[in-house]
């Protein structure tokens, strides 16, 4: 047997962090998915459900956002349950994830030059929101703060990856 779906769509919301009652990590998001359509149709989309689990749902739900384009490889799974409204058996489709990529975003992202916050040096921002050349040995410290010539702050993790920095409460 085979089990295997590949989708790339754009992420409906802020995929939020859960935790189970043992602990593990789970995320769960919706990808909308456009359909193919000729010239001078109306563009329709078919909005999936995903799910991911453990270290994928903590780097998914710390990098990816609304609005960007996401590709998703992973096995489908079906639901079957009685609806509390109307006491119906229903069906769902869930896709879980075995890999997932970041394939871009929105205009408001990431900028493709940011810069150290101590030394003012320029760090080039890969498509996938990548910084190379931040990658580091384990024993440095847990993540670089960079800041965009706008003055907003992003970080980067100890494999090389930006997200943008939370504005601290004050």
């Amino acid at each position: 047997m085979f089990n295997l779906v590949v989708l790339t769509g754009r992420l409906t919301a802020d995929p939020e962090l859960r935790k189970t009652t043992s602990g593990l990590s789970v995320t769960s998001f919706t990808v909308a998915v456009e359909r193919n359509y000729k010239s001078g149709e109306e563009r329709q989309a078919d909005f999936i459900n995903v799910v991911a689990w453990r270290g994928t749902a903590d780097f998914v739900s710390t990098y990816f956002k609304k609005g960007q384009m996401i590709a998703v490889t992973g096995s489908v799974s079906m639901r079957v349950y009685s609806s509390a409204v109307d006491k119906c058996m229903k069906a769902g489709l869930t896709i879980n994830v075995q890999r997932i990529e970041l394939l871009g975003g929105k205009s408001d992202d990431i900028p493709a030059k940011l810069y150290t916050e101590s030394e003012g040096k320029e760090v080039m921002i890969m498509k996938y929101f990548f910084a190379p050349t931040l990658q580091r040995e384990v024993t440095d410290p847990e993540t670089v703060v960079l800041d965009s010539k706008r003055g907003e702050k992003y970080k980067v993790d100890r494999q090389g990856w930006v997200s943008r920095e939370k504005p601290a409460e004050g």
